[in-house]
């Protein structure tokens, strides 16, 4: 499968660079990309900070937007453009397949996911780092995934199956698919930092039923408990409740660092929270899907995370 995704990619070398338009050296801001992949044509959009020379390598990290959603509403409501600009890294939000201008990524929720039915976004994924590598200088051993929700399930099914090619993920609001749990084999240790709510009403912290999508999540402990042993761990961790920044939330998140791993695996509890992306503003009524921590700002935590990983 790998090799046949790679072979296209490489028939569209000439086309992927069609598909950027022109920037001028050293200037920054947002992009569009595109290509074909697998008959369909997929999309992008990505931010390259204005320090970016094309002399030094950059980090790249992958934002992966939440279900019935896109690239755009992951770059409005995820304040990576400012970071990325001020630690001089590269990020881009892709587009899942849907209906409309919205979709949902295939995390290997379901078997039938699992059987390769429905879109290869894991394909589609390192198609995107190839396409990056020829139009910008990429360090290919920094590149990174987050994701919230549908997002954040996706994330896990990278670290699952593009180890390869994917340095470290952090998830938010997300916990393992249960068919992907089952067929997990990254086949090395891959730091991995989860924030999870233990009042989420849309990703349920005990696993079960996601939003009767027809299939079903591991608990969050169990998610943990799954790279924990992948990673090489002990089960002890070290605690630390951050400071309540905002008490209006009504959360507390705990910092859990686990011990003796070969790679990091950090889980991030945020008791009284709800579905949302930690930091930003509270997107729908709380009534409906719980309330967003305000006490950590998730793009700063991943990208404090990615930098930790990787610093020595």
């Amino acid at each position: 499968m790998r090799g046949r995704m790679m072979m296209v990619c490489g028939v569209l070398g000439v086309a992927l660079a069609l598909a950027f338009p022109a920037a001028a050296q050293g200037q920054g801001g947002v992009q569009h990309g595109s290509l074909i992949y697998d008959g369909v044509e997929r999309t992008w959009l990505a931010y390259v900070p204005g320090g970016a020379d094309g002399a030094q390598p950059l980090p790249l990290v992958f934002a992966l937007h939440g279900g019935v959603a896109n690239g755009t509403m992951m770059m409005a409501g995820t304040g990576f453009n400012a970071l990325a600009e001020q630690e001089n890294f590269i990020v881009v939000y892709p587009d899942a397949l849907g209906r409309g201008d919205t979709g949902a990524w295939n995390t290997g929720m379901t078997a039938a996911a699992q059987r390769g039915r429905g879109p290869d976004d894991v394909g589609f994924i390192s198609a995107i780092i190839d396409a990056l590598s020829q139009r910008y200088a990429i360090d290919t051993s920094r590149v990174f995934v987050t994701g919230g929700s549908n997002g954040g399930m996706m994330a896990f099914r990278l670290a699952c199956e593009l180890a390869d090619r994917v340095t470290a993920v952090v998830t938010a609001v997300a916990n393992m698919p249960e068919w992907l749990a089952a067929s997990c084999d990254p086949g090395r240790p891959v730091p991995i930092l989860m924030m999870m709510s233990t009042t989420d009403p849309r990703m349920p912290f005990e696993g079960g039923d996601v939003l009767n999508l027809r299939g079903d999540v591991i608990s969050a402990q169990d998610t943990v408990s799954l790279w924990l042993n992948n990673n090489g761990c002990s089960a002890q961790s070290v605690d630390e409740q951050l400071p309540d920044l905002d008490p209006q939330d009504g959360a507390i998140v705990t910092a859990r660092r686990f011990v003796g791993c070969q790679s990091p695996v950090e889980w991030f509890v945020m008791a009284g929270g709800g579905h949302g992306w930690p930091g930003r503003p509270q997107y729908n009524a709380a009534e409906t899907v719980g309330v967003t921590v305000q006490d950590i700002d998730a793009a700063q935590v991943a990208w404090e995370f990615f930098s930790r990983v990787t610093s020595g």
